[in-house]
C-alpha cells in the first residue's frame, strides 16, 4: 500500500462582522480568514505545520486587507473629534467667562446661547452647570484648552471656536486688555494662520496686537 504525504494550503473563517470597507466606501461584512500549510495525507489536509498568514476578506467586493483595517472606522472617528471639538469650545467659554473670578449672569447666558447654536439643540441648565464645576476642577486655561484642539480640527472649525471664544469676552460689554490678549493668544494656539486670524477679529471689531 502506498501512503502519499504532502502540504497544502489551507483557509479557515477565524471571526466575522460588519466593518468599513475602503473599497465599497462603505459599511459592509467581513471574514477574517487564516492560511496556513498543512501536512496531507492522500491530498487530505491534516494537521497544521505552519501560519502563513491571515487577511480580511470584504464579503460584497471580495477585496482582502491586513487586520488593521478593523481598526478604522471613520464614522467613530468623526464623532470623536465633533465631541472634542463641542466640549473644547465650551470649556474655552467657560474658562474665559471666569478668569475674573466671576461668572456673570449674561455670560452664562451667552456660554449656553453659543453651545446651542452650535450642537443644534438645547441644553439644560443642570448640565451647564456640571459643565462649569468641572472646568474648576481640571482649571485648563482657555490656551491649553485651543492647543489640545488645533491638531484636531480644520480651519472652519478653528474659526468657530475662536468665535466663541470672543462672544463670552463680549457678553459683559468690555473686552479687557487680559482678554484682548487672551484672544490673540487663542487663535495663535489654534493654529489659525494669522491673515486668517486677523480676518475674524477685524469682522468681530476686535483690536489687532
Amino acid at each position: 500500500m502506498f501512503l502519499i504525504f504532502g502540504t497544502s494550503g489551507s483557509t479557515s473563517v477565524q471571526d466575522s462582522g460588519q466593518f468599513y470597507c475602503p473599497e465599497c466606501d462603505d459599511y459592509k461584512n467581513y471574514e477574517h480568514k487564516k492560511v496556513q500549510k498543512k501536512a496531507s495525507l492522500f491530498f487530505i489536509p491534516l494537521v497544521p505545520i505552519e501560519d502563513l498568514g491571515d487577511y480580511v476578506e470584504c464579503q460584497d467586493c471580495k477585496a482582502t486587507y491586513k487586520k488593521s483595517v478593523l481598526d478604522h472606522d471613520p464614522k467613530a472617528e468623526e464623532e470623536k473629534i465633533r465631541s472634542l471639538y463641542y466640549f473644547g469650545t465650551l470649556d474655552i467659554m467657560i474658562s474665559i467667562a471666569h478668569a475674573d473670578g466671576v461668572l456673570l449672569k449674561e455670560e452664562i447666558t451667552e456660554i449656553r446661547n453659543t453651545f446651542e447654536s452650535i450642537i443644534g439643540s438645547e441644553v439644560s441648565e443642570e448640565f451647564l452647570n456640571q459643565q462649569i464645576e468641572k472646568s474648576k476642577e481640571t482649571n485648563y486655561s482657555p490656551v491649553q484648552v485651543a492647543s489640545a484642539l488645533a491638531a484636531h480640527l480644520n480651519d472652519v472649525g478653528k474659526e468657530r471656536v475662536l468665535r466663541g471664544a470672543i462672544a463670552i469676552s463680549k457678553a459683559d460689554g468690555v473686552i479687557q486688555n487680559e482678554e484682548l490678549v487672551m484672544l490673540h493668544n487663542i487663535s495663535k494656539a489654534l493654529l489659525l494662520p494669522k491673515t486668517y486670524a486677523n480676518g475674524i477679529f477685524g469682522e468681530e471689531k476686535i483690536k489687532l496686537i
